[in-house]
């Protein structure tokens, strides 16, 4: 993979504790994990009937740079939207895979 192919920035973020208040209990909140520069390899849009009527979803692939801290309970904002991870797969040594899934944009 070469530099120029990441062009799409990102940013993990996960559920933790944000901050304090003035009685220092910890305030609850997403916390930024990491930002960085990705691939979209695929993105796909699916569209199904269920139960209570038409409901959309959209699944992209993502590669970046390897990251020791991400999660499969992490999410990733990306082009505005918020998706969930639900899988990271290395790449080698260098790169990982992050499946993601989340609503239509």
């Amino acid at each position: 993979m070469k530099l120029g192919s990441f062009d799409t920035y990102i940013e993990i973020v996960r559920d933790g504790e944000t901050a304090r208040d003035q009685f220092n209990a910890p305030v609850q909140g997403e916390a930024l994990v990491t930002t960085a520069m990705a691939q979209r390899v695929q993105q796909s849009g699916r569209d199904y009937l269920a139960a209570d009527g038409v409901q959309t979803s959209r699944k992209i692939v993502l590669r970046t740079h390897r990251q020791p801290d991400i999660k499969a309970t992490d999410r990733v904002r990306v082009d505005g939207g918020v998706v969930i991870i639900r899988e990271v797969r290395p790449l080698g040594r260098r790169y990982i895979e992050i499946h993601a899934e989340g609503a239509a944009l």
